[in-house]
């Protein structure tokens, strides 16, 4: 496993098809899914190996979270659109490993490599607003509303909007 950053007590490696039954898990848990996407979706092993495959090739910036002590999967965390020194982050958590303060880990950790290795600005994010743990994490870790896009989609029945949060490098 070749480790391209650490923080306290995780290691972040690249995307991998061998963590492909940890990212199923992940991101095909309804939870999960109400919280990242506009629509439920169902993704496939193949798929998923698809989308691995796709990272790598792109050279993205993607990164598969592990408990060094462990071994333990956690989540992914990446970079998107990284120009002028403005990049947007995605992260997502395993449901497992969620309440237990690896999202404030990860963030503080993933600001600090944006901002020192590869000099970024200001990170933002996207959030819906129906996900107050998230939200609650990311003002906890210096993030703050810029913008929100109203109703975005439904969940149970009532509107989510969409928040725009960021970071600024000090």
């Amino acid at each position: 496993m070749n480790v391209i950053f650490k923080s306290d007590r995780l290691d972040f490696v690249n995307v991998d098809v061998k963590y492909v039954d940890d990212y199923l898990v992940m991101v095909n848990d309804s939870s999960i899914q109400d919280y990242i996407f506009p629509e439920p979706l169902v993704f496939s092993y193949d798929d998923e190996v698809e989308w691995v495959k796709m990272k790598l090739d792109n050279n993205d910036l993607v990164y598969t979270v592990i408990d060094r002590e462990s071994g333990k999967f956690i989540g992914t965390v990446e970079f998107k659109d990284m120009h002028d020194g403005i990049s947007e982050i995605g992260i997502c958590i395993t449901p497992s490993f969620q309440d237990k303060h690896y999202g404030t880990e990860i963030l503080k950790r993933i600001i600090e490599y944006g901002f020192n290795e590869f000099g970024l600005d200001e990170i933002f994010l996207k959030v819906f607003s129906h996900n107050s743990r998230a939200i609650h994490c990311y003002r906890n870790v210096g993030f703050d509303e810029y913008d929100v896009v109203k109703g975005v989609k439904k969940s149970n029945g009532v509107d989510v909007d969409e928040i725009y949060m960021r970071v600024k490098k000090i």
